[in-house]
């Protein structure tokens, strides 16, 4: 996952796969301030989806589950400069 700081909010990029062989699949999202993604990777038959968030709080951006569980967070004091 990475960003980038656009004059309507962060660009969000995450790109996922299920292996090193699988077909990659990329997620692209721009978060204003308090704005946030649900990401859901369905799995094999009667096994629950792969979930996740990505939270923009002011300049920070969390990567949690539903649940709560942080995954891990970002902050940047980056400036758009036009």
């Amino acid at each position: 996952m990475y960003y980038t700081v656009e004059k309507d909010g962060y660009r969000v990029v995450a790109t996922l796969a299920s292996g090193a062989e699988a077909q990659p699949i990329r997620f692209v999202s721009t978060l204003g301030p308090g704005e946030r993604l649900m990401i859901s990777v369905p799995q094999a038959i009667g096994q629950p989806s792969a979930d996740f968030e990505i939270i923009r709080e002011g300049e920070i951006l969390h990567v949690q589950e539903p649940s709560g569980n942080l995954i891990d967070s970002v902050a940047t004091s980056a400036v758009l400069k036009e």
